[in-house]
């Protein structure tokens, strides 16, 4: 990506924490960065997939967040309820958010994480 064309890496592990942070699970379309496949694969249908809320009327689509998990709701909310009482989510996480926003706050964080390693290891 353009933005990541000025980093340097110390490090192979630091280019493979960065790659799998910020170029593993991308969205193309929209550049967002996801945590897991399974996540984006839920972004890809449910955000850019014109296809999806029409079947989502029909049967259940909304897929649970959870990898090991394949149950599949009517609707978001369904899907946050259960994420509240099946796996211990707390009512305020915002569930569309981990599916819609990016990681840049962890990202800049780890960048800083290795930062200070680079730092200290001198």
């Amino acid at each position: 990506l353009p933005s990541c064309l000025n980093l340097k890496f110390y490090s192979t592990e630091d280019y493979e924490a960065h790659y799998s942070l910020t170029h593993r699970y991308y969205c193309s379309i929209c550049n967002v960065t996801l945590m897991t496949e399974k996540l984006l694969n839920i972004h890809l249908q449910e955000v850019h997939d014109s296809f999806f809320e029409v079947l989502s009327q029909r049967r259940n689509m909304y897929q649970c967040l959870i990898t090991d998990c394949e149950e599949k709701f009517k609707n978001a909310e369904e899907r946050k309820q259960h994420l509240i009482e099946k796996h211990n989510f707390s009512k305020q996480t915002n569930v569309n958010g981990l599916i819609k926003k990016r990681i840049k706050k962890y990202i800049k964080n780890l960048k800083f994480f290795f930062f200070l390693i680079r730092f200290l290891l001198r």
